[in-house]
């Protein structure tokens, strides 16, 4: 279960999370985005998960990662995309997915 998610154009040192965002411009793609995610975890867990970032509910790009359980404030793991399509305006959505396929968390934003 996700203790904090959010869509932010940064994430500094100590994965301490930028502003959040809904809405950004194509122009501000530039610079790249993160899907921040903090997951309470059980101490001892290992679970590896996958960001699938969609636009307009089509799947554009699959970010793979491992989340380790054990921290009060939940695992923080993010997902940072810097590539986005020709066109990229619309609704995105970025799940976080267990290997299994089990939805942990889901975010969302638009493109202007």
């Amino acid at each position: 279960k996700a203790k904090q998610a959010l869509i932010t154009p940064s994430i500094a040192e100590a994965f301490v999370p930028g502003a959040a965002v809904e809405t950004v411009s194509a122009t501000q793609l530039a610079g790249g985005l993160n899907a921040f995610v903090a997951v309470h975890a059980p101490q001892g867990l290992s679970q590896d998960v996958s960001f699938d970032w969609k636009q307009n509910g089509a799947l554009v790009d699959r970010i793979t990662g491992t989340i380790r359980g054990g921290r009060d404030a939940g695992y923080r793991t993010y997902s940072r995309k810097e590539h986005f399509p020709t066109d990229p305006r619309g609704d995105w959505t970025v799940d976080l997915r267990t290997a299994g396929g089990q939805l942990i968390c889901r975010l969302q934003f638009r493109v202007v």
